[in-house]
């Protein structure tokens, strides 16, 4: 699990490319991911850890800038759960 967060049910999800374009329709809302975040989250639906996703990033991505991914992926975490597209809480509990 990914530190306690996971997807929000019941957000509508269409992959643009690269992008991952979110709808809220509770706050009429519709976020785009880039690609980046866009594997986040998709590790989050996957139910995967922050060292697993950062692992799957360093697959996809040059992270040799960065020292220590794991503070990246939480950040987005946060980002995305300030947003309301990500919740605290294991998946399938209320």
């Amino acid at each position: 699990m990914t530190e306690g967060f996971r997807v929000r049910d019941g957000l509508p999800v269409q992959r643009l490319g690269d992008e991952l374009m979110v709808f809220d329709p509770v706050r009429d809302e519709v976020h785009v991911l880039n690609e980046t975040s866009a594997a986040i989250w998709e590790g989050v639906q996957d139910g995967l850890d922050i060292e697993t996703i950062a692992k799957r990033l360093g697959e996809r991505f040059d992270l040799s800038c960065i020292p220590d991914p794991r503070g990246l992926i939480l950040a987005a975490l946060e980002e995305m759960a300030g947003k309301g597209i990500l919740e605290l809480g294991e998946p399938g509990t209320p």
